[in-house]
């Protein structure tokens, strides 16, 4: 008897313990697939890649990776790049002549030793691409995915620029569009597209030809939720988490602090559905993306008012399309 209940005891603990071991190793599995070492060939550059992704560990997220880098031409100098990126930062490098380097770092942290590059820090928020600037790379670790990605474009051609995507530390499926969800506002359609990078807002006209194409980063749920608004044909998006879309409408870029002082409770809580002392009449459209396990994406339209424009305010539209000069293409 005493034999039995051990076994059953023995099974109850091994049942409570087995959901926390999977997580554990699953956490594990995913650190290692995001580890993998690679180099990549870039210019005159050869670059090696070593990547160190921690998430999940109980001090908290300590990711970095080094980049060992090296002219091919004189192979035995070489120099050491090493990034701490924030959540969501990403790490721009601008290449001129003579093996000079600017380093944009936009909210995380880097060091780099200066053997036979002439490397320097630059302010994320103030840089402007200088003419001398022939190429660029850009080092990020992609929220959710627990890897690093680097990117390069060449600056030969008018912007946007299209980085290539040159290495992953864990390998990632080449973009392939799905459809999540589609409505009818007015004259117009709106679908809701994603592939493993990116959310796509495509609006069509009733002739079906695409009018305009919004887009945000695609993350784990329920990061890929999203927002934008419409005064008449005007298209208002913020600076915060939308990447450069292109757009055939008028569009206005809103700082996103400004529009969360405007409305503190956010646009949807903001419109009315009377015109009662608000005068803008405008359209919202959230992406809403699924929460129950088995649920499924879901595109809302509300009609309403607005007490005060959305098109008034602190316009951010040329440091948005400064700031997004170089787009990811998959």
């Amino acid at each position: 008897m005493n034999k039995r209940i051990f076994i059953v005891f023995s099974v109850i603990i091994i049942l409570i313990l087995l959901p926390v071991v999977g997580l554990v190793s699953l956490e594990r599995i995913i650190n290692i697939l995001g580890n993998r070492p690679g180099e990549v060939f870039f210019d005159d550059y050869h670059i090696r890649v070593r990547p160190a992704c921690l998430n999940g560990y109980p001090d908290g997220p300590s990711d970095s990776c080094v980049l060992i880098i090296n002219d091919i031409h004189t192979p035995a100098i070489r120099d050491t790049l090493v990034y701490y990126p924030q959540e969501g930062s990403s790490l721009s490098i601008f290449i001129s002549d003579a093996h000079k380097w600017t380093l944009v770092d936009d909210r995380g942290n880097n060091h780099c030793t200066s053997h036979f590059l002439d490397a320097h820090n630059d302010r994320g928020d103030s840089f402007e691409v200088e003419k001398t600037v022939q190429s660029v790379l850009t080092l990020e670790e992609p929220v959710g995915l627990s890897c690093f990605t680097l990117w390069g474009a060449h600056m030969n051609d008018e912007s946007p620029y299209y980085l290539r995507l040159l290495f992953s530390s864990r390998r990632m499926k080449r973009g392939i569009s799905k459809k999540a969800a589609s409505v009818n506002v007015g004259a117009q359609t709106i679908t809701w597209e994603y592939s493993n990078q990116y959310n796509y807002a495509i609006l069509s006209d009733r002739s079906s030809a695409i009018t305009d194409t919004l887009r945000w980063m695609r993350s784990s749920f329920p990061y890929n939720s999203w927002s934008f608004i419409m005064v008449g044909d005007t298209i208002v998006i913020d600076d915060q988490r939308s990447e450069r879309p292109s757009c055939f409408s008028p569009l206005v870029v809103r700082n996103a602090d400004d529009l969360r002082n405007q409305y503190p409770k956010g646009y949807k809580a903001s419109i009315i559905l009377e015109q009662i002392g608000a005068v803008v009449p405008v359209t919202y459209i959230e992406f809403s993306d699924k929460q129950p396990l088995f649920s499924k994406e879901t595109i809302r339209v509300s009609t309403g008012y607005l007490a005060s424009s959305p098109l008034e305010g602190r316009k951010m539209n040329e440091h948005f399309f400064q700031k997004h000069l170089f787009v990811r293409k998959e």
